[in-house]
């Protein structure tokens, strides 16, 4: 890639907040979305020796 040659104005940065600007919505989703995978991920790692409760009470009714 060539370099840039010294004449040409460079373009002034945005601060940066205003690149992305703080919404709580985006907090919610991005807290949803981290509990939803933790949850997923725990329940794929359970061990069949973990599911005593489950199993405890199918076999009462």
């Amino acid at each position: 890639m060539p370099p840039l040659p010294p004449d040409r104005p460079r373009t002034p940065r945005k601060p940066p907040e205003e690149l992305l600007p703080f919404k709580p919505w985006m907090l919610a989703l991005a807290v949803f979305v981290a509990c939803a995978l933790g949850v997923a991920i725990m329940e794929d790692l359970r061990s069949p020796s973990d599911m005593w409760a489950q199993n405890g009470a199918l076999h009462r009714r």
